[in-house]
């Protein structure tokens, strides 16, 4: 009797260890479940959110960078929703999945390019987010990307291509990874998407084609003929010829014409007569100047530049690609910065770097070699293409630069340029310009 009465004693205690144990033990369940819910729920709503702004960047974009067109004054008019939805963005192709974590793109319309076409850039950076969300090689996803821009009209790429003074169009394109392919196809006539044809020398015998060879290679491969001459391009090789003084195609002149005409129309050095006596006289000088003929009316403008996507997939591999219609007024046969590894495009284990501009000045300074081999050395790509452009000589032609690293990626252009660009999660859009 007396064991059961200090139980007793004994048993509300017990129990009531046993209840807090309990309590505890429960609180500690209860409380690592609610963190998996809020991780579950943060997750989810992160990928709501991508989704929305993926989902709500084309409107966005249309309207950011269509008030930076009008700013610009371009020529070329704002792709409608049904054009960007043509050219990939609402298409299939892999636009709706999720992009691979760590991945990146970014992508440019060409120096001297509208910025009200920065929507196409931003079509040309979802097709190829769609293909690495798809699985497929880097260098796949950047060339889908760059065929965006080539079934545009209103890039110097593809469909849209510069019309030679002679009434050709040759244009060229690049693909290269950061394992060491490399591909191009130079001098092409008749494709509608270069890009492709290169992207498929990438298995061929010979990575690099020209001209009819090209042309034959990519029959072959079942590329059909294609026209890729515009109203718009045919209006502005006109406007040069009758620069010129050669309207119409029966009076089209031959390169050596041209450069003997651009010789006469130069202006004078300025500093030609830089040792004249100051003392000479006066009125002679006015007579002189009296005589002299008007200054010839300034050049057309000339088309923009290369088009280009560069791709980071989330293995850290990059790659890129890259098209260009060619200048109105060159040599038939001519070879651009395109078609010479490390000028206009370069890729390799820290980066990728896509380059439009001049031609001559591209492939004599290596430009893209040269802003790759800055960036190895900084963390930021950004800071890498400022360095190289304070290199350049006072007076430079025009460039446009793009690149992406491990960390981060960057458009800079001496002139406006159209451009779109993922990275870090976040999609951004519009006209660049450096200061």
């Amino acid at each position: 009797m007396q064991k059961h009465r200090g139980f007793l004693r004994l048993a509300p205690w017990v129990l009531l260890a046993v209840v807090l144990a309990s309590g505890c033990r429960l609180r500690r369940e209860g409380d690592t479940d609610a963190d998996a819910d809020a991780g579950a729920r943060a997750d989810a709503a992160g990928d709501l959110a991508r989704q929305g702004a993926d989902a709500q960047a084309p409107d966005a974009a249309a309207k950011d960078v269509g008030a930076k067109g009008a700013d610009a004054g371009g020529a070329a008019p704002e792709p409608s929703e049904q054009a960007v939805a043509d050219a990939g963005l609402a298409g299939d192709g892999g636009a709706g999945l999720e992009p691979p974590r760590g991945s990146g793109v970014i992508a440019h319309g060409g120096v001297g390019s509208n910025p009200a076409t920065s929507t196409v850039a931003l079509a040309a950076v979802h097709m190829a987010l769609g293909a690495l969300a798809t699985e497929a090689a880097p260098v796949t996803a950047a060339a889908r990307g760059v065929a965006v821009l080539e079934d545009s009209p209103l890039f110097n790429a593809g469909t849209g291509s510069s019309v030679r003074l002679d009434g050709r169009i040759e244009m060229s394109a690049a693909v290269m990874d950061s394992s060491g392919g490399y591909a191009a196809v130079l001098g092409l006539e008749g494709v509608r998407n270069p890009v492709l044809v290169a992207l498929a020398a990438l298995d061929a015998p010979s990575r690099v084609l020209a001209g009819p060879g090209a042309v034959a290679f990519a029959r072959q491969r079942g590329f059909g003929a294609f026209d890729p001459a515009t109203a718009a391009a045919h209006a502005r090789r006109a406007e040069v010829l009758d620069w010129l003084g050669h309207g119409g195609d029966a009076g089209a002149p031959d390169w050596s014409g041209v450069e003997r005409e651009l010789e006469e129309r130069a202006p004078r050095d300025a500093g030609a007569d830089a040792g004249a006596d100051p003392g000479a006289d006066a009125d002679a000088g006015a007579d002189a100047a009296t005589a002299a003929p008007p200054p010839p009316p300034p050049a057309p403008a000339p088309p923009s530049g290369a088009v280009a996507v560069l791709v980071r997939a989330q293995g850290g591999q990059f790659a890129g690609a890259i098209s260009d219609g060619g200048p109105v007024m060159t040599l038939a046969g001519h070879v651009g910065a395109v078609g010479v590894r490390g000028a206009a495009l370069y890729v390799g284990s820290a980066g990728a770097v896509a380059v439009s501009g001049d031609d001559a000045a591209l492939i004599q300074e290596d430009l893209a070699r040269a802003v790759y081999d800055r960036m190895q050395a900084f963390v930021s790509s950004k800071a890498a293409i400022a360095w190289v452009l304070s290199q350049r000589p006072k007076g430079a032609p025009r460039v446009g630069i793009s690149a992406i690293n491990r960390l981060t990626a960057h458009s800079t252009a001496t002139e406006p340029m159209a451009w779109a660009e993922w990275s870090g999660g976040n999609m951004r859009t519009g006209a660049v310009k450096a200061p």
